[in-house]
């Protein structure tokens, strides 16, 4: 991003964010030291002190800051739009049946965001997650009747999010912060929970969704996690990661600096 941001390359978070992904694009190193980056990265509590890498944060709320302080940074350039390929569009969908028998649905574009988090306490793999989250849950929701729009009818409904469109780069926060409601304090779980190498998307897109309703849901996902899809679009991709993971999905953007002295 070739912005003037008023900073010394050594205070910019932009350039060392772009210095950190050349190197680790570019080098034939096995390794970057981040202590450049870790130096314009700001305690949120003292902004004027870079933050202490020791303590240890939630993923979430890290990443969330970064990205923040970035757009804060390029608003009103011409690379003010640059973060939004990395947006997770979704849609929130109801549906219900009448007691004559009528089905009713509705939908509604739900704000982006640009990583998905997703339940470590009481899931074991990454799939099992996807697919509790995504499954949806009950209400008791009010609608129009279809006959008389002046009435309504109170019908158990089934709610869920669909993902309407996917980034380049998928991060999947796990949630391995949780509240003890024993104590009432913030602990970490740290059990075991298994990710693949590959995930398959397809079944909570719009297309999954359409293929899985005709046919009577989504497949079932057991303990190992694999969601056995061989039709339409799949969406794959590879991850490396811990209490945060990226899935790729195609070409990653070329974000970096033009050019660099590696």
């Amino acid at each position: 991003i070739d912005i003037d941001t008023g900073d010394t390359n050594a205070e910019s978070m932009i350039y060392q964010t772009q210095r950190m992904y050349a190197y680790l694009q570019e080098s034939e190193k096995q390794y970057y030291d981040p202590k450049g980056f870790c130096h314009t990265y700001k305690d949120p509590d003292d902004p004027s002190k870079p933050i202490d890498p020791r303590v240890q944060q939630d993923a979430s709320a890290y990443y969330g800051r970064l990205l923040h302080s970035i757009k804060d940074t390029v608003v009103n350039t011409r690379h003010e739009n640059i973060l939004d390929v990395f947006n997770i569009y979704k849609l929130g969908e109801k549906f219900a049946t009448g007691e004559d028998g009528h089905s009713y649905s509705s939908s509604r574009d739900e704000p982006s965001e640009q990583y998905l988090s997703v339940d470590v306490r009481g899931v074991k793999t990454l799939n099992q997650s996807f697919a509790k989250q995504f499954a949806g849950n009950d209400v008791d929701f009010k609608w129009d009747k279809h006959d008389n729009s002046a009435e309504q009818e109170e019908l158990p409904t089934r709610k869920r999010s669909t993902i309407k469109a996917l980034p380049i780069c998928l991060p999947i926060h796990l949630k391995r912060f949780d509240l003890d409601y024993e104590t009432f304090q913030t602990i970490k779980l740290n059990e075991r929970f298994e990710f693949p190498l590959e995930i398959n998307m397809f079944p909570y897109t719009l297309e999954g969704r359409r293929y899985y309703d005709a046919r009577g849901g989504s497949p079932v996902v057991v303990l190992g996690g694999s969601n056995n899809n061989s039709s339409g679009s799949n969406k794959r991709a590879k991850v490396e990661g811990g209490q945060a993971a990226a899935f790729m999905n195609g070409t990653f953007p070329d974000l970096t600096l033009g050019k660099m002295d590696l």
